[in-house]
């Protein structure tokens, strides 16, 4: 695998990333990308607030039809 091809990996971890869903070794990975890719820290801060706004979702009210 080239070095291209494991970055382009690693951008598909960034969701994962922000929502703190990676294993240890994924997130020491991503972390170590995050450092060089420009792309990626522009897109982990845009998406830094989505887990406070996950959490004021109210998961007890589901609808009847599911």
């Amino acid at each position: 695998m080239s070095i291209h091809q494991h970055d382009d990996e690693l951008h598909h971890l960034l969701g994962a990333f922000v929502l703190g869903g990676l294993s240890a070794d994924e997130h020491r990975d991503f972390t170590r990308h995050l450092r060089h890719c420009e792309t990626c820290q522009r897109e982990s801060a845009q998406f830094s607030g989505l887990p406070s706004l996950l959490d004021l979702v109210d998961t007890h009210e589901a609808p009847a039809v599911l």
